[in-house]
């Protein structure tokens, strides 16, 4: 019973009811905390979900921060009611959270290259290849920015080392003019845009379909499916021929026939090949001339407009055409003959 009593008498003493009332403020406080960290969460995230012109990745990072930044605030609070100095665990956490500004650039610098590019894929009438360039070059600037605010948060003054770096930027620019020459040359192609993503290009002796323009170099694909990467100093300092530009080429094509051949016979064989090929454009008019007189043949051209897609097909097609063509007519060919002349034969 004595127990009993100096029980009731140590509960009742006014520090184990403030310790107690606090317990159940904390409690209070914990629950409330939990329950509207989630609730901050599904709301920002529905938010993103809600409209399709928003990006949910961004979102459903901003909903988990909030979230955080909600516990956080409570478990504060709750700390404090207790006499905890919670200034003492922040500057303990200091470096935890100069990483965690690390990774938040790192997030917000992958959502800021994707979303630049999706702007450039989403609209027909803006430039791919641009658009690519820029998500790439803003993902940069935010790491950068993300780099310079962990290191000032541990008291490392930024601007000695810009200006280190600015010391040894002759030393670099010498060491990397290569280098620098690459991008002033991306820059420039960016800009004046000679070429663009999906275009068939023929630059610095290589031939292929442009798949990207990045900040050095320009990959292309050949048309057997190989990767060739071309630094765009070289890009940029070469002639450039575009075969994707126009939307009509023409085709030029040369036929050799024997000199017993009567020529408007091969003429007219001709012409009607071209006559019933509905991929040949009237106008301009098809040219077919007699072009040259060699030592065994007369050479006919046939210079043809077409669609550009067309090109490669029509150029096949018409070689086999007109072969098959003269064969009929009995139209001969020329070709390399040797003659060997025995000189002890009598005959």
């Amino acid at each position: 019973m004595s127990v009993i009593l100096s029980l009731q008498s140590f509960l009742s003493t006014q520090p184990v009811i403030d310790f107690m009332t606090n317990i159940l403020a904390a409690i209070c406080v914990l629950l409330v905390t939990f329950i509207l960290s989630r609730w901050v969460k599904s709301s920002i995230a529905r938010m993103g979900f809600k409209y399709d012109q928003l990006d949910d990745t961004l979102f459903v990072f901003l909903s988990k921060f909030s979230q955080i930044v909600v516990i956080i605030v409570g478990a504060t609070f709750v700390l404090n009611s207790f006499g905890v100095q919670t200034t003492s665990i922040v500057a303990l956490l200091g470096g935890r959270g100069s990483c965690c500004g690390l990774g938040a650039a790192r997030h917000v610098s992958r959502w800021v290259k994707s979303s630049i590019a999706r702007m450039g894929f989403k609209y027909d009438q803006l430039d791919d290849t641009l658009f690519v360039f820029l998500s790439k070059f803003s993902q940069i600037v935010v790491i950068i920015v993300g780099a310079t605010f962990v290191l000032n948060s541990f008291g490392v003054q930024t601007t000695s080392i810009v200006a280190l770096l600015g010391a040894a930027g002759l030393a670099v620019g010498l060491a990397l003019q290569g280098t620098l020459s690459n991008f002033a040359a991306g820059i420039m192609l960016i800009v004046f845009r000679p070429f663009k993503q999906g275009d068939f290009v023929s630059v610095s002796g290589q031939s292929g379909t442009v798949k990207e323009i990045s900040i050095f170099t320009t990959e292309l694909a050949t048309t057997d499916n190989l990767q060739v990467i071309v630094p765009n100093g070289q890009v940029w300092g070469a002639p450039i021929t575009n075969y994707s530009v126009y939307d009509k080429r023409r085709l030029d094509l040369v036929f050799s026939v024997s000199y017993g051949t009567d020529l408007g016979r091969a003429d007219t064989v001709l012409a009607d090949l071209v006559a019933g090929d509905a991929r040949i454009h009237k106008g301009p008019d098809p040219l077919i001339k007699v072009s040259a007189l060699n030592q065994s043949s007369v050479d006919f051209t046939l210079r043809l407009w077409c669609d550009a897609s067309d090109y490669l097909t029509l150029k096949f097609d018409m070689t086999r055409s007109v072969k098959e063509a003269f064969d009929a007519a009995g139209i001969e060919i020329p070709f390399p003959t040797t003659r060997i002349v025995n000189s002890t034969d009598p005959n």
